[in-house]
């Protein structure tokens, strides 16, 4: 698997890394060159955010000296991430030049793998995605990682995208349990024979690049927080919620950075909480799982098993709640205390700033904020609960660029590790 030359993270940080691993430390401290990395990533994350933006209110924004911040600018021009303009000319004084990230310095292919239908996508450093090519997910992984690879093949070779270098990263959203170190499929409900394979490593190995894979609900709130439109709409302190077809999806953000677990594999699940002891089979094998109370196909079953004949599918039921049919109206009542339950639990747990929810019942959501705000009232909670800013889909692909770009805009590691002990 190929590295990407001049936009990957210093050699000091590597470095600190294998010692980690290797148990010969168990801190990483900061040096300059940390330092400098540490800036560099605070001013590609601020020029992303309010690009174009000159040097002067770069400096302004972050206290910087103009000299320091010159340096790391000059860097990452010279690394073609970012480009330069010269704006119009407004009145008298100097005409500031102003810095906008180069789309074409850092291009990534985004896999946002479903139960049925994965689609692979191509971006640039500014996240946007582009063209787009589907096909349907299939059951053997071998299988999932040839037809991958053939459509990021025809992305990048096409006419309607020049590119100037090779793909630097891949990312890879996934349903179901993920060693997000190891980018290994644990388990998922779904796709059994996906479980304990290596995707990471099959993915890098066919396409020649570096791969992140992470699961689905957790790239949907990284999603959320970084398409923010301005800091005033950045939350930094919520749980993302995805009320899908069969089950929960869950991922939790703190102080602005994605919280997976202390092994990253496993956080946020909060669709196996128990929320009735003796309650239906979980395919978990537990009892009573939430996600068996407010899936779609929950809500649909309690719906057949009251009018005595088959639901349909989801959208039609909706429709019919939000038309005035009383009995899909109850079922969706229903449905909705039961998010409810769920939303507490999470709200006394952990105490975040928001909760996001998405899933097709975004399209109620008028009909169910009601319901779900009610119970909240009747706590004394103050705890916003909102619809997520896009779909699932879009969010689960629009994550897996992100994480394809993380290489480009992390932060060095630094601080106190768990101590690691030395492999054999």
């Amino acid at each position: 698997m190929q590295s990407g030359s001049g936009n990957s993270i210093s050699s000091s940080t590597r470095e600190k890394k294998r010692n980690v691993r290797s148990g010969r430390a168990i801190a990483s401290t900061a040096s300059p060159s940390t330092i400098r990395d540490i800036n560099r990533s605070i001013l590609l994350s601020l020029i992303r955010l309010h690009q174009p933006i000159s040097r002067a209110k770069l400096a302004v924004m972050t206290g910087m000296f103009r000299s320091s911040i010159s340096d790391i600018v000059k860097e990452l021009v010279d690394a073609r991430l970012l480009i330069e303009k010269r704006a119009k000319p407004e009145g008298r004084g100097r005409v500031p030049v102003m810095l906008s990230l180069n789309d074409r310095g850092f291009e990534v292919i985004g896999v946002s793998m479903r139960f049925d239908e994965t689609t692979v996508t191509a971006a640039g450093l500014t996240g946007r995605l582009g063209e787009r090519l589907s096909f349907r997910t299939p059951d053997a992984p071998v299988e999932f990682v040839a037809q991958v690879a053939a459509a990021a093949a025809a992305l990048t070779s096409g006419s309607g995208r020049r590119r100037s270098r090779s793909i630097q990263q891949i990312g890879v959203s996934v349903p179901g349990l993920v060693d997000a170190n190891s980018g290994r499929l644990r388990w998922g409900t779904r796709i059994p024979a996906y479980s304990d394979f290596d995707l990471a490593a099959a993915l890098g190995t066919a396409i020649g690049a570096p791969v992140a894979v992470d699961n689905d609900a957790n790239l949907a709130a990284l999603a959320e927080v970084t398409i923010a439109s301005s800091e005033h709409d950045l939350v930094r302190d919520f749980v993302f919620l995805d009320l899908g077809p069969e089950g929960v999806g869950g991922g939790m953000v703190l102080n602005g950075e994605l919280y997976r677990g202390h092994d990253a594999t496993l956080a946020a699940e909060f669709g196996h909480m128990v929320i009735e002891a003796d309650g239906l089979q979980c395919p978990c094998g537990r009892k009573g799982c939430w996600e068996r109370y407010v899936s779609d196909r929950a809500t649909l079953r309690r719906y057949s098993e009251l009018s005595g004949v088959p639901a349909g599918s989801y959208s039609q039921f909706l429709k019919a709640a939000i038309e005035g049919d009383q009995l899909a109206q109850s079922c969706l009542e229903t449905t909705a205390r039961y998010i409810a339950i769920g939303l507490l639990n999470i709200a006394f747990a952990i105490n975040p700033a928001a909760i996001v929810v998405s899933g097709r019942i975004r399209d109620a959501w008028q009909t169910v904020s009601p319901l779900v705000e009610a119970a909240f009232g009747a706590t004394r909670l103050s705890l916003p609960v909102r619809k997520s800013r896009l779909t699932s889909e879009e969010l689960f692909l629009q994550g897996a660029i992100l994480l394809a770009l993380n290489r480009a805009f992390s932060k060095p590691n630094v601080g106190l590790h768990a101590t690691v002990p030395a492999r054999t």
